[in-house]
Parts: C-alpha cells; sequence; structure tokens
C-alpha cells in the first residue's frame, strides 16, 4: 500500500513538475514577445539618424527640419508616459499591446510613402503613440508573470532590451540602408510590426486584465499627479535624469553620426557602429552601476560620479577631432556609461516616495527623461542651421562641431543638480501582484 502511494504521490509530483515547466515557458515565451516589440520601438526611434543624410537630400530640408522629422517620434511617446498605465488597466493588456504594435506598424509605413515634412512627422508619431507601450509593457510582464525574487533580474534585463535595440539596429541597418532602399527597409519595418501582431494575438493570456491601483477614498489619479508636482524633490530628480540622457537623445539618437562622419571622417558605417558603443555603455553601466550602488550603499557618490565622467568623455570627444578610432571608440562608450546613471534616479524616488503614489513618480521621471529628445533634438538642429554656410539642407563640420559642445552643457547642470539629492528612505510594502499567463 505504501508503494502504490509513493508511485500515485511521484505521479502527481511529475504532472505538477511538467505543469510548472508548461507555465514557466508560456511566460518566457510572453516576455520574449514583448522583449521583440521593445527592440523593434527602439529601432524605429533610431531609423532617421541612420538615413540623415538622404532623408534630407529626399525631402530637400534643412538639419532643422530633420530635427523636428526625428523629435515627432518623442511627441507622442512623452506624453503618453503616463496615459499608457491607465490604458493597460482600462483596456487589458493583450488589447492594449496589439492596438501598439498595430500604430508602430502604420507608422512605419507612412514613413516609407512620405514625400513631405509635415507627412514624415504625422508617422513619426504613430511610431511614438505606440512605442510608448513597449517599454513598460515588458516590465509590467516583468512583475506579474515572475516572483518579486525574479523581478530584478528581468528589469535589468529589459533596460539592457531597451539599449541593445539601438545598438543591434545602428549595427545591421547602417550596412544595407542607402538613399536608395531607406523607403524598403521602412516598409520592411511595417512589415514586422504586422508579424508581431499576429505573433500575439494567437499568444492566450489566463488574465487580460492587469493589477488595478486601489486607491483610498477620494483620492483619484490627480492626487497622486498633485502630491509629484508638489515635492521639490520630484522635480530635481527629474530633471538631473532628463540632462543625464540628454546626450543619448542628441548625439546616439540622432546628430551622432553626421558628427562622426564630418568631424571624424569616419564613413557611415564606421560612425554608426561607433555611436553603437553608446547604447553598449548604457546596457553595461545600467545592471553594474545598480549593482554597485546596492552593493557599497553610496548613492550620492554615484549620482555625483556619472555626470563628472560625461563631462570628461564629452569634452575630450569635442576637442579630440583628428584621434584615432580606438580613442573615440572608448570615449563614445564612457559617454554612454555616464548617461547609464539615469536609472539610478529611479532608485532615489523608490526610496524616497510613498508606495502609493511610485507609479506616478515612476511616469513622471520617465517623462522627464524622454523629453529630452522632444526638447533637444530640434534645437541642436536649429544651432546647426544658424552655423551652416551656403545651403540649410547641407550639413557642415564646423556647424556639427559647435552644436555638439551643447554635449558637455547637459552633464555639468546634472552635475549640479546631484548635489540637491536627499536620499532619505520610506517604509515600504509590496502587495503581490496577479500573474499574466
Amino acid at each position: 500500500m505504501k508503494h502504490i502511494i509513493d508511485i500515485i504521490y511521484g505521479g502527481f509530483k511529475n504532472i505538477n513538475e511538467l505543469f510548472n515547466r508548461k507555465q514557466m515557458i508560456q511566460r518566457l515565451s510572453l516576455f520574449g514577445i514583448l522583449a521583440l516589440f521593445l527592440i523593434y520601438e527602439m529601432a524605429l526611434q533610431i531609423f532617421p539618424s541612420i538615413i540623415a543624410n538622404n532623408l534630407m537630400s529626399a525631402l530637400n530640408i534643412s538639419a532643422f527640419s530633420l530635427g523636428i522629422i526625428s523629435a515627432g517620434f518623442f511627441v507622442s511617446y512623452t506624453f503618453m508616459q503616463i496615459p499608457v498605465g491607465v490604458i493597460y488597466d482600462h483596456k487589458g493588456f493583450k488589447v492594449a499591446v496589439l492596438m501598439a504594435m498595430l500604430t508602430c506598424s502604420i507608422g512605419a509605413a507612412i514613413f516609407s510613402i512620405a514625400h513631405t515634412v509635415f507627412l514624415a512627422v504625422i508617422a513619426r508619431v504613430f511610431m511614438g503613440f505606440g512605442g510608448a507601450f513597449a517599454f513598460v509593457g515588458t516590465l509590467l510582464v516583468a512583475s506579474h508573470c515572475f516572483s518579486l525574487r525574479y523581478f530584478s533580474f528581468f528589469a535589468g534585463l529589459t533596460q539592457f532590451i531597451a539599449a541593445m535595440g539601438p545598438l543591434i539596429g545602428q549595427l545591421v541597418l547602417a550596412h544595407y540602408v542607402n538613399a536608395d532602399t531607406w523607403r524598403i527597409f521602412s516598409f520592411s519595418l511595417a512589415l514586422f510590426g504586422l508579424c508581431l501582431v499576429m505573433l500575439f494575438s494567437l499568444f492566450r493570456l489566463r488574465n487580460v486584465s492587469l493589477h488595478k491601483k486601489n486607491f483610498e477614498k477620494g483620492e483619484t489619479i490627480m492626487t497622486n499627479l498633485k502630491y509629484i508636482f508638489k515635492r521639490r524633490q520630484s522635480w530635481t530628480i527629474a530633471f538631473y535624469a532628463m540632462f543625464l540622457w540628454a546626450p543619448m537623445s542628441v548625439f546616439a539618437s540622432l546628430w551622432g553620426i553626421p558628427y562622426l562622419q564630418l568631424c571624424y571622417g569616419f564613413s557611415k558605417i564606421v560612425a554608426a557602429n561607433l555611436c553603437s558603443f553608446m547604447w553598449l555603455g548604457i546596457a553595461v553601466g545600467s545592471p553594474l552601476l545598480g549593482w554597485l550602488m546596492g552593493r557599497f550603499s553610496r548613492d550620492s557618490l554615484f549620482f555625483k560620479l556619472c555626470p563628472l565622467l560625461g563631462i570628461l568623455a564629452s569634452f575630450s570627444l569635442w576637442f579630440g577631432v583628428g584621434t584615432n578610432i580606438l580613442t573615440v571608440t572608448c570615449l563614445v562608450f564612457l559617454l554612454g556609461l555616464a548617461c547609464s546613471g539615469q536609472a539610478l534616479s529611479f532608485s532615489i524616488i523608490k526610496k524616497t516616495t510613498d508606495h502609493k503614489y511610485l507609479s506616478s513618480a515612476f511616469g513622471f521621471n520617465n517623462m522627464a527623461i524622454v523629453i529630452s529628445g522632444l526638447i533637444f533634438q530640434p534645437l541642436v538642429g536649429k544651432i546647426v542651421d544658424f552655423f551652416s554656410i551656403g545651403a540649410a539642407s547641407e550639413l557642415t563640420a564646423p556647424a556639427l562641431q559647435r552644436a555638439i559642445f551643447i554635449l558637455p552643457l547637459f552633464f555639468i547642470i546634472a552635475q549640479l543638480l546631484s548635489f540637491l539629492f536627499k536620499s532619505s528612505p520610506v517604509d515600504q510594502s509590496y502587495q503581490k501582484q496577479p500573474v499574466l499567463c
């Protein structure tokens, strides 16, 4: 009888293990699909930087107009950061993600046939609207499909994927995209988005409704926003993160490739490869700095070191026209490493914000980070136009050299803001959230 019980128990144990294994594969598959969506969104974001000269020639536009087209992505992407969470809650996870993927695909298709600045901007706005769901959606999968024990790992993996998307995009697309093929590649990106839509539509979720906030009686979303807006610490952290990320928005996402081509004499492929090292610096620096800060518990030290590193690297890059490719590679990597300090701002928010307002605080801070592209990409384009000699649609080395001086200024402002931080932790309690699959 005992042997029979052992056999039955062993059978149930094997079935339970098989079920858990199947469930884990399903959760990892869901995370993988959202990770592909995140890479897709980041590729759409940096696409104009790869075809900057081709786009200016095809549409006969100035550098300022190119900046406006590129920044169109950040208009919708930025202002959707806080509403994204509301849409996920009210429309359900699957519906929201499908809508976002389809919107990105439509934007890429419109961009492939754009012959005017207006239509190109509309296309970029569509891309930004859909792309705003990618990063938040991937984090939601990590938080709802995996236990708190593994959440930190998957959150770090999400940041790594977000950085690797532009890196892969610049390495791959720069080799094949030229004046004759950029429209074809834009349409190919649209088709890839449709493939993601069909793939995700086949995925069945056990619970498509995300966990909803339990507000106390009388509290609304506006209550959370008022709490955030009235705190000086919220604005200090947000501006620090914005100025520390601004070099990524300006250099890596748009003006870095033309700058390295004209001021250093590199080919487009070499310049794109060099800019990809800035994203590599982000990919390496974000988890590394997070681990170091947790290991040594020296928040203020790392908040001051990152801008300082950026000041040294950006001034060296600005002064060092004519240096060898190895030196430029190291400087660009160090720029990315310095910019990765913006991820530490979320750590301070988590420590100093009441858990009831944490989601709003994260959304506000992330909006400040991405708004840097909306503001500073056109600003640099305007500076380039101001210093350009001759045709406004032609980029020149002296104009770019003067415009890129803004990079050290970003880091200097972030350095000054780093002295205003207060890192006094707030006691928080976390509730277990339901899984999606």
